[in-house]
C-alpha cells in the first residue's frame, strides 16, 4: 500500500527591511566618518548623503548596508533631495587620465559644484551643517517634563531715592 508523503516545508528566517548608514569623508582626512546614529532607509540615506557632500566642504560619501529595520531620520531633509541635485555627483574616479568606477552607492561631488553653496563657502564642516537641519525634538507625551523652559522673570527696577529725601533727616 502507498501513502502520500507530505512536503515538508522549510522556515526560512525572515530579513529584516534593508537599511543604510551614511559615512562621509570629512576634508583633509583620510577615513570616513558615519553620519547617521541608527541606519535609515534608501531615500532618506541618499538624501543624507548628498545634502552634506553638496552643502559641506566634503566632496565623498558613501551607503553602508546593514540589516535592520530602518529608523526615522533625525534631520530634516527632503526625501527627493538625491533625485534634485543628482547631476552634481558622479560615480566614477579619475586617476592619471584613466577613469575607474566607483563602488554602488558612493558619490564624488563634481569640482564644478564644489563652492557652490553658502555654508560651503564659509568652510563649514559636514557636522556643522547637519546640526543645523536636526529635527527639534518636542516631547508632548509627557506634560511634566523636567526640562521644559521656565519663563523668565523680569526684574522691576529699584527706584533710587530722591536727593531730597536722603538729605532731609529728622
Amino acid at each position: 500500500m502507498f501513502f502520500p508523503t507530505r512536503k515538508r516545508i522549510i522556515k526560512q528566517p525572515t530579513k529584516q527591511a534593508p537599511s543604510y548608514d551614511v559615512y562621509i569623508k570629512p576634508a583633509k582626512r583620510k577615513s570616513y566618518v558615519k553620519v547617521t546614529k541608527a541606519p535609515v532607509g534608501l531615500q532618506e540615506a541618499r538624501s543624507i548623503r548628498d545634502f552634506s557632500i553638496d552643502n559641506s566642504v566634503s566632496r565623498q560619501g558613501y551607503l553602508k548596508p546593514r540589516q535592520i529595520k530602518p529608523s526615522k531620520s533625525q534631520y530634516d531633509i527632503s526625501p527627493s533631495y538625491s533625485q534634485d541635485n543628482a547631476h552634481k555627483f558622479r560615480n566614477f574616479r579619475q586617476k592619471k587620465g584613466i577613469k575607474t568606477k566607483l563602488p554602488r552607492e558612493r558619490k564624488i561631488e563634481y569640482s564644478k559644484y564644489m563652492l557652490d553653496s553658502k555654508s560651503e563657502k564659509n568652510q563649514l564642516s559636514v557636522f556643522k551643517v547637519l546640526s543645523q537641519r536636526k529635527k527639534k525634538q518636542n516631547d508632548f507625551s509627557n506634560p511634566f517634563a523636567v526640562n521644559k523652559k521656565q519663563p523668565i522673570k523680569k526684574r522691576q527696577a529699584k527706584r533710587k531715592k530722591q536727593l531730597n529725601q536722603i538729605w532731609e533727616m529728622p
